[in-house]
């Protein structure tokens, strides 16, 4: 089974949650759906958004700057699929 790449953020492509701002993060949901955050929205939903199986497509925002998700997941180690703590 061939997954499609999904196509890169651009300009023009918003924030899905109402929010007038440019896209900097695109998830992949379950199901081949596409979701596209804000910086501010992202790191507002990350966790959630990781913790129900979505995937981290493109990310746009600042290396430097340390994510929700990678708050959480220093103080909330979640197990990879082979039960090593992550």
């Amino acid at each position: 089974m061939e997954t499609m790449l999904a196509p890169k953020l651009l300009a023009a492509d918003r924030c899905d949650v109402r929010c007038p701002a440019q896209a900097q993060v695109r998830y992949r949901y379950p199901g081949d759906g596409l979701l596209d955050f804000c910086a501010h929205h992202a790191d507002t939903y990350e966790v959630s958004l990781l913790a129900s199986g979505c995937i981290l497509e493109e990310d746009r925002r600042a290396p430097e700057k340390e994510t929700v998700a990678d708050k959480a997941r220093r103080r909330y180690p979640l197990p990879d699929s082979k039960g090593t703590m992550i």
